[in-house]
């Protein structure tokens, strides 16, 4: 087991709040929380979000098994999770046994907007 540190948080934080910036997710509240412990079918870090109120946490794994915590690591991690962020109304609605079509299309182009207004223009 590795151990995170309060430096490879801060640098988590940062690096998702750039992320959370450049994807342009300023629609939701988030928190950051350096207490998940590590357990089998944990990651190096997760997401929990209340889509209706958007707030999510994102949280960092206290431990790593087998990954070192080195810079990249930390920065890739926070991307995954933005991006899970990101995902979070199109998979929460895909799992909804009683969601409708149209339901499933606004989540859907959420994320494509979302591409379109960030990406597009810049490549």
């Amino acid at each position: 087991m590795i151990k995170t540190t309060k430096k490879d948080f801060k640098l988590f934080k940062e690096e998702c709040q750039k992320w959370i910036e450049i994807l342009g997710l300023k629609d939701w509240e988030v928190h950051f929380r350096h207490d998940m412990e590590f357990e089998e079918d944990r990651p190096r870090a997760s997401i929990a979000a209340d889509i209706e109120g958007r707030v999510a946490v994102i949280y960092l794994s206290e431990q790593w098994q087998e990954y070192p915590t080195t810079a990249y690591n930390i920065k890739k991690s926070a991307f995954h999770e933005v991006c899970e962020l990101m995902m979070m109304p199109l998979n929460i609605n895909a799992r909804d046994r009683y969601v409708t079509e149209s339901q499933l299309k606004e989540s859907s182009h959420c994320v494509v907007m979302t591409l379109e207004n960030v990406l597009f223009s810049k490549y």
